[in-house]
């Protein structure tokens, strides 16, 4: 693919849209590391280290998410156990 070819601002536009395409939590390492070599390899463009900053956001938020659909909550613990809807 070479990555380092493209527009950084076109990576990050499909680094951003692999996040929500990612269904499992070692999916988002490859793009959180490729997200710090990107802001690393452009320190004096504003542009692409603010992207980088909130692509970083997304990437938690997103691996939190993932974490949290892992995990049953209380409330369908409860309902399991009891046999309730």
């Amino acid at each position: 693919m070479g990555p380092q070819n493209q527009n950084p601002l076109d990576e990050l536009q499909s680094l951003d849209e692999q996040i929500g395409q990612t269904t499992e939590l070692a999916g988002l390492k490859p793009i959180f590391f490729r997200l710090d070599e990107l802001a690393k390899e452009h320190p004096g463009d504003f542009e692409v280290q603010l992207a980088v900053t909130e692509l970083k956001q997304k990437v938690v938020a997103r691996g939190t998410a993932l974490t949290s659909s892992n995990v049953p909550s209380t409330t369908s613990i409860s309902r399991a156990l009891t046999g309730g809807s």
